[in-house]
């Protein structure tokens, strides 16, 4: 009896020890400079530039949230918004909410891979101001190796709490920004858990944004609301949401083009785009077992939907409820491969070009123009990163909302999502939504 209870303290007293810290890290609202003193750990907002042929000027903030979506200091937000501002017209503001096992730290290498991202972005794109916000928060509950595997519930469940609380504010203040700056925009990206709290924060909005276009029945009425709405793009990196949160916003794209068929135009890039990788075992594998236990008691049913041309599919709840989005078949619209040859890694050299959608279709069935909304299988070359996307014929051939499954040697696995090519990609794909 004594051996089980000295057991029990010793477990009760590690997991203790090896919870993380759930108080705000970056402190310092000094704006500290990565060329001069490298030590800006405690600092929230940061400069980082070098001048010559390779030189670069980006600046990266901090925005930190608590385990029940608050932020950890609003006068931390307050001077990061304020900071965005006063970094003028033509900005890219570049939004990285980290996922699972990641912090705020400098060490942490979700860290330093954005901090590596900006400077390459601004290196490669001069006449632009990079403006970076790193979103944090308590990616790890308890910092011991494999026990802290067992924190997948409790982690998804707060990544949902931070994307229903303050993180709608931090949005919507960067919104306003990209709306009142001449040719600047807005690009989120979530990643995994991230990717959770991303979704969380703007389903909403999508919701709103495509039934004020159906409610409308005209791109016409709304030709100068969308030019700046689609201007901001948000992004979904492996993340770890299940399909049945996403399925009701398939339904509506689908019922819209159904109904008015050229209600998506090729002028509409996408607003929402997923990225699944081939290669993510812990979105494959991992979530849907996660998933199985947390859904052990639900009642999931087949659902009937009509696609946008009339015919009758069948989706399963079950299969919606465990798996990821991105690796439920029906939901996925494009394929993104790498068109590179062997090792090539020479991706972005110089400055991306703009690009247009493909507005006449490439698939056999139809070689009409895409304005009838029904032109699909179009394919779409990405040069600078050696890519080719192509439309599965899954959704409407212009629709605002992209799912897209990515193979190994785009996004290799679950945490691969910094590679030179796919960096390159997104690239390409932020001039698709001109400024």
């Amino acid at each position: 009896m004594r051996s089980v209870l000295s057991a029990s303290l010793f477990v009760f007293a590690t997991l203790i020890l090896g919870c993380t810290t759930n108080k705000q890290i970056r402190v310092d609202g000094e704006d500290c400079s990565y060329h001069i003193d490298e030590h800006c750990e405690d600092n929230y907002i940061i400069s980082d530039s070098s001048s010559g042929p390779n030189g670069y000027n980006y600046t990266l903030s901090f925005v930190e949230f608590d385990e029940q979506g608050h932020f950890q200091d609003r006068e931390q937000l307050n001077n990061v918004i304020d900071h965005v501002n006063k970094q003028g017209d033509g900005q890219d503001i570049i939004l990285f909410i980290h996922g699972w096992h990641h912090g705020v730290e400098d060490k942490d290498s979700n860290v330093i891979d954005f901090r590596n991202a900006l400077r390459e972005l601004s290196k490669r794109n001069p006449t632009r101001t990079v403006t970076g916000i790193y979103v944090g928060w308590r990616g790890d509950l308890i910092s011991i190796p494999i026990v802290n595997k067992a924190t997948f519930w409790d982690r998804k469940k707060v990544s949902i709490e931070i994307g229903q609380g303050a993180a709608t504010e931090l949005l919507n203040r960067l919104e306003h920004i990209s709306e009142v700056k001449d040719k600047t925009r807005l690009i989120a990206i979530g990643h995994s858990f991230g990717g959770s709290v991303l979704f969380s924060a703007t389903k909403n909005k999508f919701y709103t944004d495509l039934l004020e276009r159906y409610n409308e029945k005209s791109e016409e009425k709304l030709a100068l609301k969308r030019e700046h709405h689609f201007r901001d793009i948000y992004i979904l990196v492996n993340p770890a949401i299940e399909n049945i949160q996403y399925a009701p916003l398939n339904d509506l794209v689908n019922e819209m083009s159904s109904e008015y068929p050229d209600i998506f135009l090729p002028s509409s890039p996408p607003k929402l785009t997923v990225f699944m990788s081939e290669g993510d075992w812990a979105t494959g594998i991992v979530f849907p077992i996660g998933r199985f236990f947390g859904t052990l008691f639900e009642n999931q049913n087949p659902i009937v939907r009509k696609n946008r041309f009339g015919k009758e599919v069948s989706y399963s709840q079950f299969s919606m409820d465990l798996k990821a989005l991105g690796h439920y078949e029906p939901f996925i619209t494009h394929s993104l491969i790498s068109v590179a040859n062997g090792n090539d890694t020479s991706f972005c050299q110089g400055e991306p070009k703009m690009l247009d959608i493909p507005i006449v279709d490439a698939g056999p069935q139809d070689t009409k123009s895409n304005y009838n909304g029904r032109s699909e299988n179009w394919t779409m070359n990405f040069t600078s990163s050696k890519t080719k996307l192509s439309h599965l014929g899954n959704s409407p051939a212009f629709s605002p909302i992209w799912v897209v499954k990515a193979d190994k040697q785009v996004i290799n696995d679950h945490n691969a999502i910094f590679g030179d090519q796919f960096s390159c990609y997104l690239e390409e794909l932020m001039l698709v939504n001109k400024p």
